[in-house]
């Protein structure tokens, strides 16, 4: 029998949440109803785990529990009307048949990280997980360096480590080019150079605003936001002050569906505009 919890036992949603562009249009739409389904959905989802496997059962089972106001119909068109616009991942939905998003697993793997081990699916991962070192992939065993006897192995070779055996080879590219681009500046000696994450990280105010940088990086990373970008919009984001309309916008660029392609100008914009009113 498997005693491991893997749900949560509570979860954050934004105070604007039912004024959402998504959600007026959904419930334009679907009726005052459908934003109270999306609530119900992210609370199953979180009640088993960082995702929640839907099929055609799992779609009889919810909907029954709802109530005599849902029919399955209804429940089906607004889950797929809530994919279709991102606010679910569309490709999990499709191709593994689960409910999940970038930010669902981002607050869920914030939330676990008191939890001594928490086991993961590699197919279902669709952020970095580098930061969470209480992680386990299923399948997948840490990396051990062994050095055998009488063998000497070159200092300048680098041995991969388990961490980097869990980074995904998109994130190893965006590490290696803020490295470079780091140390190109320090080389050079250029006013205002890329920062990399640690010198961020360092460079974060001691005036006792409760903050999440960490979080705050890993989200513009999941975003594919451009290194040289990340510093300024760090220190717009007051480095990821709690509250701060910059979480906000993230959220906006997480659920447009793909509409909006440019993240980073999207974000800079939405916090200028919100500086200057």
């Amino acid at each position: 029998m498997n005693l491991m919890t893997t749900g949560l036992d509570f979860f954050y949603v934004e105070v604007d949440f039912f004024d959402s562009d998504l959600m007026v249009i959904l419930e334009s739409k679907y009726g005052c109803k459908a934003a109270l389904l999306a609530i119900k959905l992210i609370s199953k989802v979180y009640s088993e785990n960082y995702f929640y496997r839907w099929g055609e059962d799992e779609l009889i089972l919810f909907t029954h529990k709802l109530g005599v106001d849902y029919t399955v119909e209804y429940v089906k068109e607004v889950v797929e009307a809530l994919v279709s616009r991102g606010f679910f991942d569309k490709g999990c939905y499709e191709e593994q048949g689960i409910l999940t998003s970038a930010a669902i697993q981002l607050h869920y793997f914030e939330a676990s990280q008191r939890r001594k081990c928490v086991q993961v699916e590699r197919a279902h991962l669709l952020i970095d997980i580098k930061k969470y070192k209480n992680l386990s992939v299923k399948g997948e065993s840490p990396h051990v360096d062994i050095k055998p006897e009488n063998v000497d192995i070159p200092p300048a070779q680098p041995q991969p480590n388990a961490e980097n055996a869990y980074i995904p080879e998109q994130m190893k590219r965006n590490e290696m080019e803020m490295k470079a681009s780091s140390s190109k500046s320090s080389s050079e000696g250029t006013p205002g150079g890329v920062m990399n994450e640690e010198e961020i990280l360092s460079s974060v105010p001691r005036d006792g605003v409760e903050r999440n940088t960490e979080g705050l990086l890993l989200a513009l990373d999941g975003l594919h936001i451009p290194v040289a970008d990340r510093p300024k919009l760090v220190k717009l984001g007051n480095w990821g002050a709690i509250g701060h309309p910059i979480w906000k916008a993230i959220y906006e660029v997480n659920n447009s569906g793909g509409r909006i392609t440019q993240p980073a100008k999207f974000i800079y914009a939405r916090l200028m505009k919100k500086r200057a009113g």
